[in-house]
């Protein structure tokens, strides 16, 4: 079994890791692979990524990374460091010094920010937190392997533009190969790497910080010398604490390095936050899991190992025998060319979601259209207000007033009536005075009125009613919360049983507010007015009654029972004026309770709206997911996926899904049961704004239509269209439909596909044909289908016509062991195209990212040139790594070295022993081990005498002595007037004539020399 760990670092290398595990899951699922053992490590600064990634989905299955697999790089307090830097030894060799630092970090900076060296010091902060994940994953990965054997194979993933990936790059690289050496004899612990190069022309974003290209030219020259072991880093996690580098040095840092680009050789172009890491995740899936083939994948790897011929470093003329460019370099191309399974279905799915988002809006069924965006009813005035709605929504008067109870804990006194209920009912008890009490009859009235004015002021429903109505009153933020969400739950239950759309809800609610609206400014003080005037009036009556009960003598009393009549009117007046009083108190309290339910209703109103706009806002990505897929026409083999399928056959039927009004009912019906469970027993539009965030909707929608679009994938995946078949179709069985008459024009079809797989970076053909030494190597791999195999059980004749054209569809050939079959997958093709054994020079984009490195390091803007300094690389200065180009062949511009060695001592005039004239010579460091080199007798032409080698040893010697004897900046100032001095005594020898030929030649070496020692104090 293989074993591989992914390890990405940073946005790019995050961007990789999902594009990968999106791969796997739409190829496999969550099924494991036999043969395959693989896990991941995502290193970042950015703790958004990070927690995105534990959150990652392809449709609706988690492909999220779990906590284990990150690591998370937090802010350190360089400042704090800086001041105890001897605390720290495995930071001072190369951080630099405080004053380097200033000005360049942003206060609260976490992220690395495009200084390459500050992503490196984030990472020596947490560098154990790094390295107990990486072994803790390893070991993991070998417990699940049946022999355990430690050998896995590293693939580190990011971009070198930014301070992150580009700065953390070459210390992860280093503690993993330290922890585990590469094992040459089995070819274990294999550390292959894919860096994004930056691109010469970035969004805005991307050259911010201002060193988005001088990164990537100084990460490309430390994995040169990483590789050639010219570079040593020192190590972040040296146990010894005594600022060590990596030791043993390993026997090679990384096996091969693949390098890529936006565009293509063909002037393809993609984009770097999407379509790149998609082509870089497929190419490690291709590697990973298609090629299945043991000689295939032995083939593969030697390619990875750069192995596949000759890999020893380039040198030139200048520097003979020694190493000074690593050809451990790799680009690749791939294309694939399939049917879109994964569009096909997206398709299928948004499709379905649509309807269902229409249907949950409008709910208007056309038949020929399906769900439409218009809804049935707008207008609801006539309908709220019905008798028998506001009942059920209890509004009614008698509800608004109290009069009939509604709340729960009311509902459960049943001795609390109706008002008019509960004064008849006193009406009546009052009656008694007459007929059972012995009181006397001139006091009736007496006892009659007190008791009317006890049940009004102390016993109506236990407590009187302007006592009940300021209980009431206090609790009126629960009488109003109960009312809107009984509301709102009957509002939900219509709309969750396809009554109503959304919209028409709205509508209907709005209705209702403007109802009661009225029913606060108009109807409330209408019924006050009334009752106000009833209440005189039975006042009045009262008053009236009571001065003709004074008059009744005994024989109107006893001849015609007056008082007993008089009693009888007076009770009903008493009756009725409470009543009247009861409901002008009831009038009072909706006054204040119907204002609070329509703010809550307006609240919910707001939540119903926002519903709206979050399901249009589903419905608009939903409709431009639908746009952008199936609307191809003929497959177009410049697209790096080439997408062979009838797409008008896939809307045709996606068409006739929508129009089944069976099957959308039934599905809209089974989303809305969907979304009722998630509201835990309470069905609102509240409890669902509260519960059910836009994503955790979005992804229930995307889940239960996926489901509905596999069951209706299965059910129609025998259907044919013109006699073909529309779903689940073979790449193989699509060409053999489309080629199998015509051999000449497969044959072109293939021919052209092929020319269009090219390597994602671009050469410079000035720089491949500088060196005999390092022309790249160019193989080709084509990855069939099993049903596309020659001896297979499907068309045998199609098959080998399919393979032979891919074997004669290039000039060189495709080898036949170079052409394999995969054991999944039928539905593509995929060819790989792979260069390696290069030099970084002769890519297109190095020459354009170094001129950018130099004017970063010498810009005339001095926050930049300072920044650069200090955290382009990640540690020393840039002239402590090779330059990735043939050293320029130009002696005129060695002769700067002359001027500074003739004022540092490094020239001497002497006697030649067999001529006896005095020659300048350029005087050795080490007498036992330096040449003598001798200039000759005119210094100012003693370059054109010296041969390349000779100079470049002119060279190193005046940069070891300004780099021994010339650190401090008073003796730099002291070389630079003596150059000065020099200049000055040479014009005199040329009678003064700064227009002298050679006084020109010899003021443009002292500029440049002065330069020289400019840029090096710089360094």
């Amino acid at each position: 079994m293989e074993t591989h760990l992914i390890i990405g670092i940073g946005g790019t290398g995050s961007r990789i890791i999902h594009s990968l595990k999106s791969t796997i899951e739409q190829s496999h699922g969550s099924a494991s692979h036999e043969g395959v053992n693989i896990d991941y490590l995502y290193i970042d600064t950015s703790a958004t990524d990070l927690d995105n990634a534990l959150t990652w989905k392809e449709k609706t299955n988690s492909i999220a990374l779990a906590p284990a697999n990150l690591v998370r790089i937090n802010k350190t307090d360089m400042d704090a460091i800086l001041r105890n830097i001897d605390a720290y030894p495995n930071i001072k060799p190369w951080i630099g010094h405080a004053a380097d630092w200033e000005g360049s970090l942003k206060a609260g900076e976490i992220a690395a920010a495009q200084m390459r060296r500050y992503g490196r010091f984030l990472l020596a902060g947490d560098i154990n937190k790094f390295i107990s994940s990486l072994n803790a994953i390893v070991a993991s990965l070998i417990n699940r392997t049946e022999d355990r054997v430690r050998n896995i194979t590293f693939h580190i993933c990011c971009g070198l533009a930014g301070g992150t990936g580009s700065g953390m790059l070459i210390d992860i690289i280093a503690q993993i190969r330290k922890i585990y050496p590469f094992d040459e004899a089995r070819y274990h612990n294999s550390i292959f790497l894919y860096t994004l190069l930056p691109e010469l022309t970035p969004t805005s974003w991307a050259t911010a910080g201002g060193l988005y290209h001088a990164n990537g030219y100084a990460c490309m020259k430390e994995l040169n010398d990483l590789s050639l072991l010219k570079y040593i880093p020192h190590d972040l996690s040296d146990p010894t604490r005594q600022g060590r580098r990596i030791n043993p040095v390993p026997a090679v840092f990384f096996n091969g390095c693949y390098v890529f680009t936006n565009q293509n050789e063909n002037d393809v172009q993609l984009n770097v936050e999407e379509e790149i890491p998609a082509l870089v995740g497929n190419y490690i899936y291709q590697q990973i899991y298609s090629i299945n083939n043991p000689a295939a994948r032995e083939w593969i790897n030697r390619l990875s190992r750069c192995e596949n011929g000759i890999n020893d470093p380039e040198g030139d003329d200048l520097h003979p025998g020694k190493a000074m460019r690593s050809k451990r370099f790799i680009s690749f191309g791939i294309k694939r060319i399939g049917i879109p399974e994964v569009e096909i279905k997206s398709h299928f799915t948004a499709k379905l979601a649509g309807q269902t988002l229409l249907q949950l809006l409008y709910n208007r069924w056309f038949d020929g259209q399906g769900f439409v965006n218009e809804p049935r009813i707008k207008e609801f005035n006539a309908y709220v207000a019905a008798p028998e709605q506001q009942h059920r929504w209890l509004l009614t008067d008698s509800h608004n007033i109290l009069s009939m109870l509604f709340l729960p804990a009311d509902r459960e006194k049943t001795s609390w009536a109706s008002f008019e209920q509960a004064w008849e009912k006193k009406r009546t008890e009052c009656a008694t005075i007459v007929t059972t009490e012995a009181i006397a009859k001139t006091e009736w009235i007496m006892a009659l009125k007190k008791r009317y004015d006890m049940y009004y002021t102390e016993t109506f429903r236990g407590e009187g009613v302007s006592r009940f109505f300021q209980l009431r009153e206090k609790d009126m933020k629960d009488t109003v919360r109960y009312l809107a969400g009984h509301i709102d739950k009957d509002l939900f239950k219509h709309w969750n049983n396809a009554q109503y759309g959304l919209v028409e809800t709205g509508y209907l609610l709005n209705s209702l507010i403007q109802l009661l609206e009225n029913k606060i400014n108009v109807v409330t003080g209408q019924h006050l007015e009334k009752l106000i005037r009833q209440e005189k009036i039975f006042i009045e009556k009262i008053t009236a009654e009571d001065a003709y009960w004074t008059k009744i003598g005994w024989i109107k009393d006893v001849a015609f029972k007056d008082r007993i009549r008089s009693f009888e009117r007076q009770n009903h007046n008493l009756e009725q004026l409470y009543l009247t009083r009861t409901m002008i108190a009831g009038w009072h309290h909706a006054r204040k309770l119907l204002p609070e339910v329509k703010k809550s209703l307006e609240e919910l109103l707001d939540k119903i709206y926002k519903l709206q706009a979050n399901l249009n806002t589903l419905l608009k990505q939903n409709q431009e997911l639908i746009d952008k897929t199936c609307n191809d026409g003929q497959p177009r083999i410049s697209d790096n996926f080439v997408k062979f399928y009838d797409s008008a056959a896939i809307r045709d039927l996606t068409r006739s899904l929508v129009q089944s009004e069976n099957l959308q009912k039934n599905q809209t019906a089974g989303f809305r049961a969907a979304v009722e469970n998630m509201l835990e027993g309470i069905a609102s539009f509240t409890q669902l704004n509260k519960k059910v965030t836009l994503s955790e909707f979005a992804n229930q929608l995307e889940k239960h239509t996926v489901a509905t679009s596999d069951m209706v994938n299965e059910q129609m995946k025998d259907i044919v269209d013109g006699g073909k078949k529309v779903l689940n179709v073979s790449i193989t069985e699509k060409l053999r439909d489309t080629y199998q008459h015509s051999k000449e024009e497969l044959e072109y079809f293939i021919r052209g596909l092929v020319a269009q797989a090219a390597v994602f970076g671009k050469y410079d053909p000035v720089q491949e044909n500088q060196n005999a030494q390092s022309t790249r190597t160019m193989e080709f791999m084509v990855i069939l289908p099993p049903d596309a195999q020659p001896n297979g059980t499907k068309d045998k004749t199609f098959n080998h016509m399919l393979t032979d054209a891919f074997k004669t569809s290039r000039n060189a050939g495709i080898p036949e062991e170079n052409i394999i079959y995969t054991a999944s997958r039928n539905t593509e093709i995929v060819l790989i195209n792979i260069h390696n054994l290069f030099p970084l020079r002769i890519l297109s984009v190095a020459e354009g990212l170094k001129t950018r490195y130099q004017q970063a390091l010498n810009s005339t803007d001095g926050s930049i040139s300072r920044r650069a300094r200090i955290t382009l690389h990640t540690e020393g200065s840039s002239t402590h790594y090779h330059d990735l180009f043939v050293t320029e062949r130009n002696k005129e511009s060695y002769m700067r070295y002359i001027v500074i060695a003739d004022n540092t001592g490094l020239i001497d005039l002497q006697p030649n022993p067999e001529t006896e004239e005095k020659e300048y010579i350029l005087m050795p460091e080490n007498i036992l081990e330096d040449d003598i080199i001798v200039l000759g007798r005119q210094l100012l032409q003693s370059h054109h005498q010296l041969s390349f080698q000779q100079l470049e040893q002119f060279r190193e010697r005046v940069e070891v002595r300004l780099q021994e004897q010339y650190k401090p900046l008073s003796k730099q100032a002291a070389l630079k007037n003596s150059i000065r001095d020099k200049l000055a005594a040479f014009l005199l020898m040329v009678s003064n004539n700064p227009r002298h030929p050679e006084f020109i030649r010899y003021k443009d070496a002292c500029t440049q020399a002065i330069a020289v020692i400019d840029t090096f104090n710089k360094k």
